[in-house]
C-alpha cells in the first residue's frame, strides 16, 4: 500500500513529531491509539486521543525554538459485571434456586 502526500508540510510535522524525545512521543502516542481503538471496539462507546504540541523560543540560542510534546488518552470504562441468580431468600447465588444438586 502506497500512500501519496499532497503537501510536503505533511513530511515536515511527521518528522517533528518523530523527533520529539528521539521518538518516545510518537511511539506513545501510537500505543495510545491502539488502546482507543481496541477500547471501542470492546465496549461500542467513543474514546479520545489529545496531542499537544507547545512551541517556545530557545532562551540560550536566537532563532531557534523548543518543541514540546504530551499526549493522552481517555478511555471509555466498561462496567465490571456479573450475572446472578435471585435465591428464595432475594439474595444473590451462583446457583439456580431450583437447581438439583448431586453429592459424588
Amino acid at each position: 500500500m502506497t500512500q501519496t502526500v499532497v503537501n510536503s508540510d505533511i513530511d515536515v510535522l511527521i518528522d517533528a513529531l518523530r523527533s520529539l524525545g528521539g521518538g518516545a512521543f510518537l511511539s506513545e502516542t501510537s500505543k495510545n491509539l491502539k488502546q482507543a481503538i481496541n477500547s471501542v471496539v470492546q465496549t461500542q462507546k467513543s474514546a479520545n486521543v489529545t496531542l499537544k504540541l507547545i512551541i517556545k523560543p530557545d532562551q540560550h540560542e536566537s532563532g531557534q525554538i523548543v518543541v514540546f510534546g504530551s499526549n493522552s488518552v481517555n478511555l471509555p470504562k466498561e462496567p465490571i459485571k456479573t450475572r446472578f441468580y435471585v435465591s428464595n431468600e432475594m439474595l444473590p447465588s451462583r446457583n439456580a434456586p431450583d437447581q438439583l444438586v448431586f453429592d459424588f
